[in-house]
C-alpha cells in the first residue's frame, strides 16, 4: 500500500489495493525507467520465456514511524546518488510549533489576528503566551463532529512540549487602553447569515434587536465597534439570557 501511494504521489497511476499486482509492477518499472535505471523494469528471460518480477530494494523504501508527521524540508533530489549514509534526506516536523483550535461560530466572530492569548495547561501546570495568526473564514467539522471555525496561533514565548492533541485553556486578551462601548459576551447573538446583534431593553421593557459589529474581547466583555447604531448608548440595558444588563 505504501509503495502504491508513493507512486501515486509522484504521478503514476497505481491502484491503492495493497496488492503488488501487475499494474503496480508496471508503474514501478516505469518509475525506474524514467529515472535512467536499468534494473527497474520487467525483463524477458530468453532461456525460460518467463518475465522477471520487478523488485524494489528495501533500502529504497522509507516508512514514517507514525501518522500526523509532516515533511518540512527535502534535502535530496530525484535521481541523486547519495554517497554519505549519514546525510539526511528529509526533515520531519521542522516547522515552528503552532496551536490549532476550533471556536464556536459566535466566539470566532470576536477573535482577530494579532490578539494575544494566554495558554494554560492546567494538568501540567504550564503557562506560556501565543498570538492569533489566522482565523478561518469557513466553518468546518472536526474529528469529534463539532462544527466551528479553525483558529491558528503562534507561540510568542517558549512553546509547550508534549506533541499533538493536548487539552489547554486559551484566554484571548486585548491590550487596548482607550475606553470603548462594550456589552457582556452573553449579550451577543448571531443570525444564520453570520451577522451579530444585541437586544436593547427600554424603560417599558420593550425590546429592539440592533445589528452590531463586534471588536476586541476581554474579561467577559465585547467591544461594539463604531459607529454604534441607535438606540445603543452608554447605560443602555441589553438582554443577557433572561436578564438585562447595562452596557
Amino acid at each position: 500500500m505504501e509503495v502504491q501511494r508513493a507512486l501515486r504521489r509522484t504521478g503514476y497511476s497505481a491502484p491503492t489495493t495493497g496488492v503488488l499486482d501487475g499494474t503496480t509492477l508496471r508503474q514501478l518499472a516505469k518509475f525506474y525507467r524514467d529515472r535512467g535505471y536499468r534494473l527497474g523494469s520487467a525483463q524477458e528471460d530468453r532461456r525460460s520465456g518467463q518475465s522477471r518480477a520487478v523488485q524494489m530494494p528495501q533500502s529504497a523504501v522509507v516508512v514514517i514511524d507514525r501518522t500526523g508527521r509532516r515533511i518540512s524540508k527535502v534535502h535530496a533530489r530525484v535521481g541523486q546518488t547519495l554517497a554519505d549514509p549519514k546525510t539526511p534526506i528529509v526533515e520531519l516536523d521542522g516547522q515552528a510549533p503552532v496551536i490549532v483550535a476550533t471556536a464556536a461560530v459566535d466566539q470566532a466572530a470576536l477573535i482577530r489576528p494579532g490578539q494575544q492569548v494566554d495558554v494554560t495547561d492546567e494538568l501540567g501546570e504550564t503557562r506560556t503566551k501565543a498570538r492569533v495568526s489566522e482565523v478561518s473564514e469557513q466553518a468546518t467539522s472536526g474529528p469529534d463532529g463539532q462544527t466551528g471555525i479553525e483558529i491558528r496561533l503562534k507561540f510568542t514565548e517558549a512553546p509547550m512540549s508534549g506533541g499533538t492533541n493536548r487539552s489547554v485553556r486559551l484566554d484571548v486578551r486585548t491590550s487596548a487602553a482607550a475606553e470603548v462601548l462594550a456589552v457582556p459576551v452573553s449579550a451577543i447573538y448571531s443570525r444564520p447569515d453570520g451577522s451579530m446583534f444585541i437586544t436593547v431593553v427600554d424603560e417599558g421593557d420593550a425590546t429592539t434587536d440592533v445589528t452590531v459589529v463586534t471588536g476586541q474581547i476581554a474579561g467577559g466583555w465585547v467591544e461594539l465597534r463604531e459607529p454604534v447604531p441607535s438606540p445603543v448608548a452608554a447605560g443602555s440595558s441589553v438582554l443577557v439570557g433572561e436578564q438585562t444588563a447595562e452596557g
